[in-house]
């Protein structure tokens, strides 16, 4: 899986130091929320705690209400 595998449709939404792009897959045309990093302007080690801590908590959610990850790259 890599981002070529997506055509980004729009920006979504915008936070400290990343945006979410809603993307559609190519070969199943469904729709996915990418959220973008922008990794020069993560400057101490507890933005980078908080990152890790964001994307472990969301590999392990399983709930109807929250948005799930599927992929990291």
């Amino acid at each position: 899986m890599q981002i070529d595998d997506f055509e980004q449709i729009r920006v979504i939404g915008r936070g400290g130091y990343s945006r979410v792009i809603m993307a559609r897959k190519k070969d199943s045309g469904r729709l996915y929320a990418i959220k973008v990093l922008q990794k020069d302007q993560i400057k101490t080690e507890d933005d980078l705690k908080s990152i890790y801590n964001e994307r472990k908590i969301m590999q392990q959610l399983q709930h109807p209400f929250l948005i799930k990850l599927h992929w990291a790259f």
